[in-house]
């Protein structure tokens, strides 16, 4: 990876092109607006604040990166570094400037971008009090993901800290930088190196049918992308014991859990074949590791329950799915689409609409008077049907589980959520059961639950597919 001359035109990255082709379809769409938002504690310099964000992005292109088009294609086209505009909102002395705090910041995240025209980052700022304020940060997904922001925080916040004590930027410049990456790709994955990973996801998704649930609304579909999350305890017991036997496995907590939510996809669809998506940081080379991109990969991980496994042998079948798919992890998953042209619902491709993650919380080390909070994010919005995110919490994991609500109701991921700490319960009890040995939850069973079970028993089974009104809008992120 080397660096390319900045005269010429710089193409977008594989997966840049996938969400620029959807913004087309789409210009108001606010699918991929990535909130962050920084407390601000102790007396605040504005000029050094100011300083820090010209700073910050001098130092990354990608941050004052457009996407117009040039001869019918997009490009990524770099602005001159600049200082970036930041308007104040000052609640000071107003009343309930909490709950106002959190409209505005709501209301920004919200707010659309021209990826032709203007640059995919702003930021603005809200004065709570004369030593309390919020930094708010948006950018759009082209130039950015989780990762990316994790860096962004830690960079900004050291270079503001330098700057308040008249020292120049700690952080030395990148040699290389996002648009460079792109170039790299596009002339890295041809030939016979395009063809090695096509033919492996060729062969591994092969046939692979779609998943479909046995719950949910009565005739569902995607009618809308609205979102709703629900997040719950879980048993804390149970994952430390599946954790010893991660580690007893050579596998790790991701690969067991996904082995207990395959169980319960299973359960719930009477399939035994079918994928899941996670995300992955697609970082595997020294050179981007620091860079501020759009980096995050797509991977499809094919379930195989078939001949009632016990819970010891799926998850030796998952590791050896998860660590096939991590060294093919190159192929970006837009080309992946393209390659494979897989059956398409509504322009959406029928390979998974069910996410499975584990994420940590790892914002460490800011300096004083520096707190990230959870942005007001499009949460409103959601781009897959069901997605369950895992993550530590104060009182040992959590389970966020992100739906479409025009596919399933909140008592509906209720009950899905009972049947996951059952089974994970039960699995970190017996881990050599078979999987149709082991039982949902208790609670959920039909003699329990006048007459509901029955009927979802025979309800129609959900077809995940694109918004009516999207089509091909939301192929894939």
């Amino acid at each position: 990876m080397v660096r390319v001359s900045r005269e010429g035109r710089l193409p977008l990255s594989f997966a840049q092109q996938r969400l620029w082709f959807l913004h087309q379809l789409e210009p108001e769409s606010i699918a991929y607006n990535i909130p962050a938002v920084l407390l601000i504690t102790g007396k605040l310099d504005s000029d050094v604040l100011q300083r820090s964000l010209a700073e910050i992005v001098r130092r990354h292109e990608v941050l004052r990166t457009s996407l117009p088009v040039v001869h019918s294609d997009p490009i990524q086209r770099i602005a001159a570094p600049h200082p970036v505009p930041l308007p104040l909102i000052d609640l000071v002395g107003r009343e309930q400037r909490e709950e106002q705090a959190r409209e505005i910041a709501s209301a920004e995240a919200v707010r659309p971008f021209d990826l032709l025209r203007g640059t995919l980052f702003r930021a603005s700022l809200i004065r709570l009090e004369s030593e309390k304020h919020l930094l708010l940060f948006t950018l759009h997904h082209c130039v950015i993901d989780g990762w990316s922001v994790k860096i962004l925080i830690r960079e900004f916040t050291a270079i503001y800290d330098a700057f308040t004590q008249g020292n120049p930027s700690p952080l030395p410049d990148l040699t290389l930088q996002y648009a460079d990456f792109a170039s790299w790709q596009r002339q890295w994955l041809a030939g016979a190196i395009l063809e090695k990973y096509v033919s492996y996801w060729r062969r591994k998704l092969a046939d692979v049918p779609m998943l479909q649930l046995r719950i949910g609304k009565e005739g569902s579909e995607m009618q809308t992308e609205q979102g709703r999350t629900d997040t719950y305890d879980l048993p804390t017991d149970a994952v430390k014991a599946l954790q010893e036997l991660s580690r007893a496995r050579c596998g790790t907590l991701f690969m067991t859990l996904l082995a207990v939510f395959e169980i319960l996809l299973q359960r719930y669809s009477g399939q035994v074949d079918f994928a899941v998506g996670t995300p992955i940081a697609g970082r595997d080379r020294m050179e981007i590791e620091q860079m501020i991109g759009f980096f995050v990969n797509m991977l499809p991980l094919r379930a195989d329950l078939d001949g009632n496994p016990e819970f010891e042998e799926l998850l030796g079948r998952v590791r050896t799915t998860v660590l096939e798919a991590y060294t093919h992890q190159a192929l970006p998953f837009e080309r992946l689409v393209e390659e494979l042209n897989p059956p398409r619902i509504d322009g959406r491709p029928q390979i998974f609409q069910v996410i499975f993650t584990i994420e940590d919380d790892d914002y460490v080390h800011l300096p004083g008077g520096f707190e990230v909070l959870e942005a007001s994010t499009t949460e409103g919005v959601i781009r897959f049907g069901l997605v369950l995110r895992i993550a530590p919490s104060a009182s040992g994991w959590c389970a966020s589980w992100r739906y479409n609500t025009s596919l399933f109701d909140a008592k509906e991921i209720e009950r899905m959520q009972s049947d996951f700490a059952t089974l994970l319960e039960q699995i970190a009890a017996h881990p050599t059961a078979r999987i149709n040995e082991l039982e949902l939850s208790e609670k959920w069973r039909p003699s329990n639950i006048a007459g509901r079970e029955q009927a979802a028993a025979h309800a129609a089974r959900i077809h995940f597919s694109a918004p009516k009104r999207a089509q091909a809008a939301h192929d894939n992120n």
